[in-house]
């Protein structure tokens, strides 16, 4: 059999190099082009050594070749070779005898495996196969990348990287310079490098290993690259993506599918933040950029809306953002183009997990990581609530999240404000400053009941395959999974307890507080509304006379003070629906953040259709 031949037969038969699957992840990211580097990149070099190593094993002695690869053979087969005088490899791998097709059939698989073991001839094998269909053109090049290499190419290019060239140091790794060259040369363009080497790449198996890999080489080299190497040391790793030539034995094409189905998603992450980070800076100019007259005008709106000056800055800011990243998306709409398809390619690989896993255990399996510091570092429990608005002192809104304690000391209760957002701010009455109040005396909310998180918690598992769950919620140190109570219960009370929220850093709904707080970080309608209501109404708060008419406590007679207090705290808490803590002076509820607009407006129309259908059962307040 000649070595074409043998090339042919190892293509038809060896089923890891199905390469259909490629084809298809080549094509979804539109790649026009792949340009190998490798030093060791001499066509003509390599079939000599392969062919070299074929005759080689071909003279061998058919015990010692069945020996090493472990090669079984059969009696009749044994029997045929001793009557018939053989001895070496060739003569059974070229023998016509149907005795030993079985044994002539495993010599070739093992030859051919053995022959083309070098990982530049597997990845030679697959890029003429991928060469074949003549819709991606392939290039091998022996040396570094070179800007002129690529100068005029239309179309993507998956470069495939030597790390070294040639050289054993480390010192000399190529592949940082050169994907920093290809970016540079190629803006827009979306290309993709993977590295594929015989060096150690034990810094390209995690995100954190790459941040210290490029921090390392960005120390050394010092490059000019126009941006500062804090973020460039975060943005690089994105890029590192590679395959061992160590490691390629059979799984090449699985390795090259996979890998690049990865470093696709990482490269097109890579464009988004990039853009992400280049416009929040050219924001944050354009507010910067602003006159003295734009913001005192900003200034008078956010007074007449009752809002502090804070709530209308983030709302410019958040304009020129938007701005911004509407012109970015316009002149370059391939940036979000590609991120979408790359994300859309993933779905395969994330459906096959899940039939495998079950929907239920893939669910878990990724709460748990979204626990991980190492893979969320602490940011999923801020996806959902904004944990902030204490210490800005902002006034109570809609999806506002609270905590209860009932008069169970074991249970809390969650709760989420669900009052119409235009009754909650605090406005003048008519056409003067005076009066100021809110349209809703009465506040609404939507009860929710609480699981920690815990791997062994069948409670927990069982909860979270409802879609109405809030998850995850940080509070008191660990991770909640909030159940809302979209089918039956809302409670309502006094809208000023939870005024009280906002005035400390804490959220708790304290009587006793600083007043310096309300002039100096409240709007000016807000100090109305507490010097002539709700500084009134705390006063009150403490005498029964609030609670029982005073006809009534006269005629009783007088209640002794202890007695006073705990009758006060019974019928506040009647009242209110909301336990009142005489000794500590304060209600028994705490302000915790706020949930994301768009989850308070999914629960708002839950629990109205809900409401429209079946009705609900509403807990009274004042």
């Amino acid at each position: 059999m000649n070595m074409t031949g043998v090339a042919q037969t190892l293509v038809a038969n060896r089923k890891e190099e199905n390469i259909t699957e490629l084809d298809v992840l080549l094509k979804s990211l539109n790649i026009k082009h792949i340009y190998s580097y490798d030093d060791e990149w001499d066509l003509d070099k390599l079939k000599t050594e392969a062919e070299e190593r074929y005759q080689e094993l071909l003279r061998l002695d058919y015990t010692e070749f069945s020996k090493m690869f472990g090669i079984n053979i059969l009696k009749p087969e044994d029997i045929y070779i001793s009557n018939n005088g053989i001895i070496l490899v060739e003569e059974i791998v070229n023998s016509q005898s149907k005795e030993l097709d079985r044994l002539k059939l495993m010599f070739e698989k093992h030859i051919i495996k053995e022959r083309d073991s070098n990982p530049l001839n597997m990845l030679n094998a697959v890029l003429e196969k991928i060469a074949e269909k003549e819709e991606i053109t392939v290039k091998r090049f022996p040396n570094k990348f070179s800007v002129g290499d690529v100068r005029d190419v239309d179309g993507r290019i998956l470069f495939l990287l030597d790390m070294n060239m040639g050289d054993n140091s480390q010192d000399n790794d190529v592949v940082i310079n050169t994907i920093l060259e290809i970016s540079k040369s190629r803006p827009n363009n979306h290309d993709i490098a993977v590295v594929y080497s015989h060096e150690k790449l034990e810094m390209y198996n995690q995100h954190d290993t790459k941040v210290r890999y490029v921090d390392a080489y960005l120390e050394k080299n010092k490059p000019e690259l126009g941006i500062d190497n804090e973020t460039i040391k975060h943005l690089l790793p994105f890029q590192l993506w590679a395959i061992s030539k160590g490691e390629v034995d059979g799984r090449l094409l699985d390795l090259i599918t996979t890998t690049l189905e990865k470093a696709a998603f990482g490269y097109s992450l890579h464009d988004y933040l990039k853009a992400k980070h280049n416009l929040t800076q050219k924001a944050t100019l354009e507010l910067i950029k602003l006159p003295e007259e734009t913001f005192e005008v900003l200034y008078k709106d956010a007074f007449v809306e009752g809002e502090i000056f804070l709530d209308i800055l983030e709302r410019t800011h958040q304009s020129i953002l938007n701005k911004v990243e509407y012109d970015l998306t316009k002149d370059n709409s391939s940036l979000i183009e590609n991120l979408l398809t790359v994300s859309i390619s993933k779905n395969k690989r994330i459906s096959e997990e899940i039939k495998s896993l079950g929907i239920k255990k893939f669910r878990m399996e990724n709460t748990k990581k979204k626990t991980d510091p190492v893979i969320f570092k602490g940011l999923s429990e801020y996806g959902l609530i904004n944990y902030s608005i204490n210490l800005n002192y902002s006034d109570i809104m809609t999806g506002d999240l609270f905590v209860f304690n009932t008069f169970n000391p074991d249970i809390k209760k969650y709760g989420i404000l669900v009052t119409t957002d235009c009754d909650l701010p605090v406005r003048p009455k008519g056409n003067e400053i005076k009066e100021s109040n809110r349209n809703a005396k009465a506040v609404t909310l939507l009860l929710c009941d609480s699981i920690a998180y815990s791997e062994t918690n069948e409670e927990f598992k069982k909860a979270m395959e409802d879609e109405d769950v809030l998850w995850p919620i940080y509070h008191e140190n660990q991770h909640l999974l909030l159940i809302p109570d979209t089918k039956s219960e809302l409670l309502t009370t006094d809208s000023r307890i939870l005024d009280l929220c906002s005035l400390n850093k804490d959220g708790s709904a304290n009587l006793l507080i600083n007043e310096d707080i309300i002039k100096n970080y409240k709007t000016y309608y807000f100090n109305d509304y507490y010097k002539n209501n709700l500084n009134i109404w705390m006063n009150k708060v403490f005498e029964i006379s609030n609670y029982i008419p005073q006809e009534m406590v006269v005629k009783e007679g007088a209640v002794a003070a202890t007695d006073s207090n705990q009758l006060i705290s019974l019928m506040a808490g009647l009242k209110y629906s909301i336990k009142l803590n005489y000794e500590d002076k304060k209600f028994e509820v705490q302000r915790i953040g706020r949930l994301e607009t768009r989850r308070t407006l999914q629960l708002i129309q839950t629990k109205v259709n809900h409401m429209s259908r079946i009705g609900l059962t509403s807990v009274p307040g004042a």
